[in-house]
């Protein structure tokens, strides 16, 4: 196993194991507790992980599957089967995404599921003038998912109840939910909602050390899905969080290689544009 001093920076292979997630959780812990405070091995991690996902995009890029044609029609035929259905399916990620008010978000990462992109506004205050219609409506609908996952233990309504919490502004009751069900997922969108709940926890209870850790949640997910969109754009918005100027900007770059014709895409390059030279 590998060791990791408090007061001696851990070696370069060592880290570069790190950013491939192949360390045993003691050490990987060590590591992120030393990186919230070294920023010359916080870069070392993230120009191997940023080194780690262009490989990855690039044997993506380059392989060529012959099955394409019949996932398509698959997915098709799914699709016409079980739209008429939606509408009686129990409550999901799916539902809150339907009401999700398209005037602004008060999360500012991605979730997962098809939430559509709208201005990040913050969360609400207790000063706001009135509450707004439509984020009573989402949190109708989220509670209905959070109740359902009180008699269901499986993962899907686990994850669909991280994400609800992150709509009612109960971000560390979400990360709490969802690293439960990430311990033993390997699905990118439940690791990249996780990112997404532990930088929601660190902006709104003023907690700057989960930021690592987010950015450790949407590496993983990049590791199991190397453009999922979502992860992408957590991934940019904890660099600029964390103060990482160039390695936000080359995030962002990677996020519209992915996605570059989207309103989320527009508010990447924005931002892009914003961070300091």
């Amino acid at each position: 196993m590998n060791t990791v001093s408090n007061t001696h920076c851990p070696a370069d292979e060592t880290l570069a194991v790190f950013a491939a997630g192949d360390l045993d959780p003691e050490t990987r812990d060590a590591i992120l507790a030393h990186i919230e405070h070294c920023r010359e091995c916080l870069s070392g991690v993230l120009a191997a992980t940023a080194h780690l996902q262009d490989e990855r995009m690039a044997e993506r890029a380059s392989a060529a599957p012959r099955w394409w044609i019949g996932a398509v029609a698959a997915a098709a035929l799914i699709g016409i089967v079980t739209v008429p259905l939606a509408r009686y399916h129990r409550p999901s990620i799916g539902s809150m995404v339907a009401l999700a008010p398209p005037s602004e978000r008060g999360l500012e990462p991605r979730l997962s599921g098809g939430f559509a992109w709208a201005p990040y506004r913050g969360p609400a205050r207790s000063t706001d003038p009135a509450p707004d219609v439509s984020r009573l409506k989402l949190g109708g609908a989220a509670g209905e998912v959070i109740e359902r996952a009180q008699n269901d233990p499986g993962a899907e309504a686990q994850h669909a109840a991280g994400v609800a919490m992150v709509l009612v502004e109960k971000p560390q009751e979400a990360v709490t939910r969802l690293e439960t069900v990430a311990a033993t997922s390997h699905d990118a969108k439940t690791w990249s909602d996780l990112a997404a709940a532990r930088c929601q926890a660190a902006v709104q209870l003023r907690q700057p050390a989960l930021l690592p850790r987010a950015l450790a949640a949407a590496d993983q997910a990049l590791r199991y899905d190397p453009r999922l969109a979502e992860a992408l754009f957590n991934r940019a918005i904890i660099l600029e969080r964390m103060d990482a100027t160039s390695e936000a900007r080359r995030a962002w770059q990677q996020y519209l290689a992915v996605d570059s014709t989207s309103r989320w895409a527009s508010e990447a390059r924005e931002r892009m544009a914003s961070l300091p030279r």
